[in-house]
């Protein structure tokens, strides 16, 4: 049986009468049917290429979403994971009792242990809490813990936190892997992205790491000792990550059989080959989205109306068609359409190059020599150069098309190849060493924008739009204590309505995900919460 394929929109307006996310959780899942006759078998290798190599795999520090289904999926525990109608599940923890809302007592399962033997403890949950929170260590999840002022660990097995209210508290632990507090707590936490476990990880989850070569692949192999309650040791023996950056070496990889399931295929390629009978696509869901950033420490880029001009001047949806096959769904701001704050109501900025015009020249850009390219009062022609990642071809091929675009309302365009790691430094540096930046970002049902937006951030790293808003520093600060789910929606409304009107950075389009898997592969199931999933059920038939 073949699978069924779902569209990320179809799904949206098909389930008007459920909850949004929830319906998106359930009625989205691509699941794979495996042949009837057929019964799992243990044992094999699965071979899965990517575009670019695996990052940080430790929890506190990365910000890369493939090397996150890694952590989250394969090496490590979370307290706290999602069921499939997103109500929330024990992992690591046995269970939890709040206490009014203001407090949380974990107890942890006794029957986890580190890939090196030792025991996974309530020391390793107040480790990883700790150093989140630690302003040094510049965690990415330190805003999800902003609400959590405290722990206290009982026993081995038993911790407490304090914490303020909030809408969804227990959310935060569904996103955060625990870390061994034996193996990091001598690392200062300045210096914990740096620490040589984030390429050697020792984890306690269903697989362990082997090896790796940097570029090249990362090798995990099945943890056989793993808890039978948590399910066991994983049916495949081997899990291998193959860097293969070039889009049509990734189509001839699975095309011969050396990788049996590719990430991120050009759209073009997703329906032709989902018609060779040996193959079949997976259009996920995700819960990431693709934007332009906008340095606002620049000229020009820190006046709204500049940014919602440039906005206005991109066709969003031609790019989306020409680029991903409409594949997407174009976003009005960083709040998620299957979230329950999500503004219905709020259209995204139109392709509309005669509004963009008329701002550009109330912001004082004009055409004064005739060029074709708008200059300042003093002369300086409005150029931005656009930074996009190097060796991916989308990405230029983006970038081209906004050079173009942006080019019919005067504005030049300089499209700059960077090495990621590079365009990272230039974005996160103080120094704000660029001008715009194209870039895939994701949110979770917990709304974290204080880091991005808020104004007392703007020199912290992942303030990158060097943008400030009294207004939304104030949306934040209430938003960040309401346990009130009413009052919050309210404040995330006008959130996003600032967001659209300013432009701080221009959402190119919502993006799921385009996989495509050869079908020896089988047990794949994937959805919003990630497309590593149910990795341990995975398995290779024998032909």
């Amino acid at each position: 049986m073949r699978e069924s394929r779902v569209v990320w929109p179809g799904v949206l307006r098909a389930t008007p009468g459920l909850s949004v996310w929830a319906a998106l959780a359930c009625a989205a899942l691509a699941s794979v049917s495996a042949v009837a006759a057929q019964q799992p078998r243990i044992g094999g290798t699965a071979v899965i290429a990517g575009a670019s190599d695996l990052q940080n795999l430790n929890s506190i520090v990365n910000t890369d979403a493939w090397t996150r289904e890694f952590i989250d999926n394969a090496l490590f525990l979370r307290l706290v994971t999602l069921n499939r109608d997103l109500s929330y599940a024990p992992q690591l923890a046995l269970s939890w009792r709040m206490i009014g809302d203001t407090a949380v007592i974990f107890r942890l399962r006794r029957d986890v242990r580190w890939h090196d033997g030792q025991r996974t403890s309530a020391h390793d949950v107040a480790f990883t809490f700790e150093r989140v929170k630690n302003e040094a260590t510049g965690s990415p999840h330190v805003e999800q813990l902003a609400n959590w002022t405290r722990s206290q660990v009982v026993d081995s097995f038993t911790i407490r936190f304090s914490l303020k209210p909030h809408v969804e508290p227990i959310f935060a632990w569904t996103q955060l892997a625990i870390m061994p507090r034996h193996l990091l707590d001598s690392i200062p936490p300045a210096r914990l992205r740096q620490a040589a476990f984030n390429k050697h990880p020792v984890g306690n989850g269903p697989f362990r790491f082997v090896s790796q070569r940097a570029n090249d692949r990362w090798v995990f192999e099945a943890n056989r000792s793993f808890p039978a309650a948590l399910g066991g040791r994983p049916r495949l023996d081997r899990v291998i990550w193959r860097v293969v950056p070039d889009n049509t070496a990734q189509i001839t990889e699975i095309r011969t059989g050396q990788v049996d399931l590719i990430v991120g295929p050009r759209a073009e390629n997703v329906q032709t080959l989902d018609a060779d009978p040996n193959m079949r696509a997976i259009i996920r869901p995700s819960n990431r989205y693709t934007m332009i950033v906008w340095n606002g420490k620049r000229e020009g880029l820190s006046d709204a109306r500049v940014r919602r001009a440039l906005a206005l001047a991109l066709n969003r949806q031609e790019m989306l068609s020409v680029l991903r096959g409409g594949y997407g769904t174009l976003a009005a701001s960083p709040v998620p359409p299957y979230h329950w704050a999500f503004d219905r109501s709020l259209a995204p900025l139109s392709y509309d190059t005669i509004q963009a015009k008329r701002l550009l020249d109330a912001a004082g850009w004009t055409d004064r020599n005739r060029d074709g390219v708008r200059e300042n009062a003093a002369g300086k022609p409005l150029t931005i150069e656009l930074k996009v990642t190097a060796n991916n071809q989308f990405n230029r091929d983006l970038g081209e098309i906004v050079r173009a675009q942006l080019a019919r309302v005067g504005v030049r365009v300089e499209v700059r190849p960077t090495d990621f790691a590079v365009m990272i430094q230039d974005i996160t540096s103080p120094a704000r060493n660029f001008d715009a930046a194209y870039l895939q970002m994701s949110t979770d049902l917990v709304l974290n924008f204080h880091d991005a937006f808020h104004s007392s951030t703007l020199n912290d790293p992942f303030h990158a739009s060097s943008y400030s808003n009294p207004e939304v520093d104030r949306i934040l600060d209430r938003a960040a204590v309401t346990g009130d789910r009413k009052a919050a929606t309210a404040l995330w409304r006008r959130f996003q309505r600032i967001m659209r009107d300013d432009q701080p950075m221009t959402i190119t389009w919502w993006s799921p995900d385009l996989i495509v898997a050869r079908d020896r592969l089988q047990g794949v199931q994937m959805d919003v919460r990630g497309a590593l999933l149910t990795l341990p059920r995975w398995y290779v038939t024998r032909n």
